[in-house]
C-alpha cells in the first residue's frame, strides 16, 4: 500500500528495491515474526530482474543470479551442485523444469516441505503461474510433471531478463 501511495502523491512508481527495503522494515517493526523473506520482481528502472534476500533480523542483500530460502533449501544447493547448473545459458523452459524438479527433491528429504510447487515466470511484460504437482515416483530423474494455471502466491519465482535470476 506504501508503494501505491508514493505512486499516487509523488508520482514515483514503486521499484523491487523500494518493495524489498519496505518488506525489511516489517521485519524490524515484527521480531516476532521471526523469518526471512525473498523479494524478487522486474524492476522498470533497471530492465532486469531483481533478487534480494532479508534475514529475519532486517540484512538485506542483492543477489547476482539465485536465492534460496526455506528448510528445504540446503536439499536444493546440493542438487544444485551436483548438476552444474548455470542459469544465464538455460532456456526459460528448462529453468522452469530444473527449479521445479529441484523442489520435488527437497520435498521428498525434508518433512517440513509438501504439497505442489507454485512458479511464477516474471519478466518485463509480467507474470505468469503455474502449479506444478510432484510426480509420484521417489527418483532423483527429472520428469515432466504436470502444470497447470495458478493465481496462488509464488514459492518459487523465475525472471527473464538479461542476465537470468533465478529465485527459490
Amino acid at each position: 500500500q506504501e508503494l501505491i501511495t508514493r505512486e499516487l502523491l509523488q508520482g514515483i512508481q514503486g521499484t523491487v528495491t523500494n518493495a524489498a527495503y519496505l518488506a525489511r522494515c516489517y521485519l524490524r517493526e515484527h521480531p516476532e515474526w521471526s523469518c526471512g523473506i525473498l523479494c524478487a520482481g522486474y524492476d522498470h528502472v533497471d530492465k532486469c530482474g531483481k533478487i534480494y534476500s532479508i534475514s529475519p533480523g532486517g540484512a538485506i542483500m542483492e543477489e547476482e543470479e539465485l536465492a534460496l530460502g526455506g528448510s528445504g533449501s540446503t536439499y536444493i544447493l546440493g542438487h544444485m551442485d551436483n548438476s552444474n547448473m548455470q542459469p544465464s545459458t538455460m532456456s526459460e523452459e528448462e529453468c522452469i523444469e530444473f527449479v521445479g524438479h529441484a523442489i520435488e527433491l527437497a520435498m521428498q528429504r525434508d518433512g517440513s516441505s509438501g504439497g505442489h510447487v507454485s512458479i511464477h515466470v516474471i519478466d518485463r511484460r509480467g507474470s505468469k503461474a503455474m502449479v506444478r504437482i510432484p510426480s509420484t515416483k521417489n527418483s532423483n530423474t527429472p520428469t515432466k510433471s504436470q502444470y497447470r494455471s495458478s493465481s496462488n502466491n509464488s514459492t518459487v519465482s523465475l525472471f527473464a531478463s538479461p542476465k537470468r535470476r533465478i529465485s527459490f
